[in-house]
């Protein structure tokens, strides 16, 4: 959630209770500066962390709540797939990397959001990578990668000035 919507929440929820309402925002401070210390594996933390997020819970169903049906993901929920937490990482650095590659390319066409073939062509971009040999082996991006498409786009829509232009 934002930060504004996650204050709102806090501010209805315990709307006369000064408080609570003093230590909910402290837990959400302490969130914000933990969320500043996640680590990044060489990723820039605005432009693809984001994108490496989605991978990890799209995949691996890393973050995902124990109720599934509060979430749906097309991941199954946490298990070790048969791989090192190291390779699992790597696998998703190596994915996010190539991926921001194809997006950030695509998006710094003039008008790219206005035109439906070159959305097209992003989409079947990014499939060909998430249907490469050195992808197409993790847990559920074949099967899934329709929704993994969808997500990507969406960030991309949403984040589109910051990978663009955030340094």
């Amino acid at each position: 959630a934002s930060f504004a919507a996650a204050l709102a929440a806090i501010f209805e929820e315990f709307r006369n209770n000064w408080k609570k309402i003093y230590e909910e925002l402290e837990k959400l401070r302490t969130r914000i500066v933990n969320a500043g210390k996640e680590p990044t594996y060489g990723l820039h933390r605005k432009k693809q962390m984001p994108f490496f997020r989605m991978f990890n819970r799209e995949i691996f169903g890393a973050g995902m709540p124990a109720d599934e049906s509060l979430l749906w993901t097309g991941a199954e929920p946490t298990s070790d797939y048969g791989m090192a937490q190291e390779d699992r990482t790597s696998h998703l650095v190596d994915l996010t990397q190539q991926v921001f590659l194809v997006v950030e390319r695509e998006l710094k066409l003039t008008g790219f959001w206005e035109s439906i073939p070159a959305q097209n062509k992003l989409k079947a971009d990014i499939q060909a990578t998430l249907l490469s040999p050195d992808f197409s082996k993790l847990p559920g991006v074949v099967k899934n990668r329709a929704h993994i498409i969808s997500r990507i786009m969406e960030i991309a829509y949403r984040k589109n000035d910051t990978i663009l232009y955030a340094e």
